[in-house]
C-alpha cells in the first residue's frame, strides 16, 4: 500500500494497511541489511543511514495521522508472541480514529 499526505506527497509504502489509518510494518535484519547493501555495503555507516531514513519515513507517516504497528519474524512465528501481537493490534483497531489520518492510501 502506498501512503501519501493530504497534498499527494509520497510518504512511503507499508506492508499492511487497515482503513482505520493503521499501517503494519514487518521488520527484520535482512530488510535493513539489503537496503544498506544497495548503498554500497552493510557497513555501520550504511546501516545507520538506513535506520535514519526509516525513522524519518515513520515520522512522516505518524505526522499524517497513521498509527504504525511493527512486528518481527519472531512475533509471528512464535504462537505466544503472535497471540500477543493480535491482542495489541485488536486494541489499536478498537481505539483507532479514522479521522486522524489526513492522507491517502493507494493500492498500486
Amino acid at each position: 500500500m502506498t501512503i501519501t499526505d493530504a497534498e499527494g506527497v509520497f510518504l512511503g509504502r507499508v506492508d499492511g494497511w487497515w482503513p482505520e489509518g493503521i499501517a503494519g510494518e514487518a521488520d527484520g535484519d535482512l530488510k535493513y541489511r539489503l537496503a544498506a547493501a544497495e548503498r554500497g555495503g552493510a557497513t555501520a555507516d550504511a546501516l545507520a543511514a538506513v535506520a535514519a531514513d526509516e525513522r524519518r519515513r515513520e515520522r512522516g507517516l505518524r505526522h499524517a495521522g497513521v498509527v504504525v504497528i511493527r512486528w518481527s519474524p519472531g512475533d509471528v512465528l512464535d504462537l505466544r508472541r503472535a497471540a500477543a501481537l493480535a491482542v495489541s493490534l485488536g486494541g489499536e483497531l478498537a481505539c483507532a480514529d479514522p479521522s486522524r489520518f489526513t492522507g491517502r492510501a493507494i493500492v498500486l
